[in-house]
């Protein structure tokens, strides 16, 4: 889901600030590694492993700057809880949706969890993202994901996509970039785009049990056009709630939050175990964003153990 940015170094008066020469050296090491990704010799994937054992080519960007250290203090990354309780709750020949797959982490992990009989549609409209998507499927021989570049939202046609370059890759979206973000070279590009709705019905998708959401802001967009399968396939709904992507687009996080309330939901969020509780609504969730998991009421005897 989001990973964050570590700010820009403060003013030079700020002592305090660098009291902390760890803090420092970390984040100049991070620098030096981001760095890479303007250079495409050097961007070359680093093999890691993630927590649940798949292969993952960390590239010279945030996500593989987290995965990398994961890796090397062979620590899970800040996912626990929620990995858990995926785990936990996806079944051999479940079917799932990893809406904002960037590059792969969440999708391997699906992937292992439902096994050859069940399937994976993962969705990734930037193109520098999605072909690192594509790499790590292959290098973990995932033959029950399906692949689709394009993005997910309210309505089938083509849209405008801010492709953020280099090592902001994961930050891309169809809106105009968050403000911790607004600096950050991009391209404004068109990519295509269809409803949940409208790619279950062309491609004769008739049950959905779980759809991870992560699309920069766009969740609420991509939820209206995703009415029918909220509707009447009932999955469970992996959501970031984060009111630094969503105010671009005009809304609120806690929208969300009342939306899936509506459509019958309650929400929880996972503890370090993978263990499910109940989530209250937050007036705003801004500037600690949350994960947070969405169960139809008619499945929570089944889901929360």
């Amino acid at each position: 889901m989001t990973h964050r940015r570590t700010g820009l170094a403060p003013h030079s008066s700020d002592l305090s600030a660098f009291s902390d020469p760890v803090t420092e050296l970390k984040r100049f090491c991070r620098g030096l590694w981001c760095a890479r990704s303007r250079v495409s010799l050097l961007n070359a994937g680093v093999p890691c492993r993630l927590a649940d054992g798949s292969r993952f080519l960390a590239h010279g960007d945030i996500i593989g700057w987290n995965v990398l250290t994961s890796s090397i203090r062979r620590r899970a990354s800040y996912y626990t809880g929620e990995w858990r309780f995926v785990s936990r709750f996806l079944k051999p020949g479940m079917t799932v949706v990893d809406a904002g797959a960037n590059q792969g982490i969440y999708t391997l992990l699906l992937s292992k969890c439902v096994g050859d009989a069940g399937r994976v549609f993962a969705f990734e409209p930037a193109s520098p993202e999605f072909k690192k998507l594509k790499r790590n499927v292959q290098s973990n021989r995932c033959s029950n994901v399906v692949l689709e570049s394009s993005a997910l939202g309210s309505y089938d046609g083509v849209t405008e996509f801010h492709l953020c370059l280099y090592s902001r890759g994961s930050y891309s979206s169809r809106c105009v970039p968050a403000k911790d973000i607004e600096g950050a070279p991009r391209q404004i590009i068109e990519v295509p785009m269809i409803t949940l709705d409208s790619y279950f019905s062309k491609h004769s998708v008739a049950s959905c049990d779980f759809i991870k959401i992560d699309v920069e802001g766009g969740e609420k967009d991509l939820l209206k056009g995703a009415e029918k399968t909220l509707t009447q396939l009932r999955p469970l709904v992996l959501c970031e709630l984060a009111d630094i992507r969503t105010k671009p687009w005009g809304y609120f996080a806690s929208e969300l939050y009342d939306l899936l309330l509506a459509h019958g939901y309650a929400w929880y969020r996972s503890d370090g175990n993978g263990l499910l509780h109940p989530a209250a609504q937050k007036a705003n969730y801004d500037p600690e964003w949350e994960n947070l998991i969405a169960v139809p009421t008619e499945k929570r005897d089944a889901v929360i153990q």
